[in-house]
């Protein structure tokens, strides 16, 4: 399994989708301002939703934000 993170994007979206690309889950939270507080907690939660642990994850894809600070 393979979870992507857009938190460019408003509401932020995390995606887990498989090695053929099949999308097993998407979640989408509102950020702005809290994404220090809710960050790992929000991929915790998906993660749970699917009965997933760090060690299932095959990969994290990240969006790189238009900006050095991103």
């Amino acid at each position: 399994m393979f979870l992507l993170v857009d938190t460019i994007s408003q509401p932020a979206a995390f995606v887990f989708f498989d090695a053929g690309r099949k999308v097993a889950l998407t979640e989408r939270e509102d950020m702005a301002g809290k994404e220090f507080e809710r960050f790992l907690a929000r991929i915790t939660e998906s993660s749970a939703k699917l009965g997933l642990e760090p060690k299932d994850l095959e990969g994290i894809v990240c969006v790189r934000g238009p900006a050095g600070f991103t």
